[in-house]
């Protein structure tokens, strides 16, 4: 995906592997978005009741170490 300029405004994304595999079971997908406000992570977590981090490249570990936080509280 490096390279392709469909992608140039983004800077992370999910695998729809992992989107199949939540709504397989039932589930509905909601992104938590690295770059928005904690005010509206804290509102997205409010209304979910599961949270699926997977491993991988990237800098995320501050973004998923607050979000493992939030959801503690």
């Amino acid at each position: 995906m490096k390279g392709d300029e469909r992608f140039t405004p983004y800077h992370s994304y999910i695998m729809e592997s992992y989107v199949d595999w939540i709504e397989a079971a039932g589930g509905k997908v909601v992104p938590l978005i690295v770059g928005e406000s904690e005010d509206e992570t804290l509102d997205k977590l409010s209304k979910i009741n599961g949270v699926l981090m997977p491993g991988g490249e990237g800098n995320y570990f501050d973004f998923g170490w607050n979000v493992y936080e939030m959801v503690k509280r």
